[in-house]
């Protein structure tokens, strides 16, 4: 699966195969998922201020 999505590529020696990480896919994912982050760690940081309060 990941031979097919291009994230690693194997090269044949003998009998072993080596693999080696294609990681411009996964770098290209992450620039797309910052602006989710952001958004994410915001409220999450909220909930918990909430949390603690609810503690006290």
């Amino acid at each position: 699966m990941l031979r097919r999505v291009a994230l690693v590529r194997d090269v044949p020696q003998g009998r072993q195969r080596h693999y080696h990480l294609n990681a411009e896919p996964l770098a290209q994912v992450g620039e797309w998922l910052h602006p989710f982050e952001r958004f994410w760690r915001e409220r999450l940081r909220s909930f918990a201020d909430v949390a603690e309060e609810e503690r006290s």
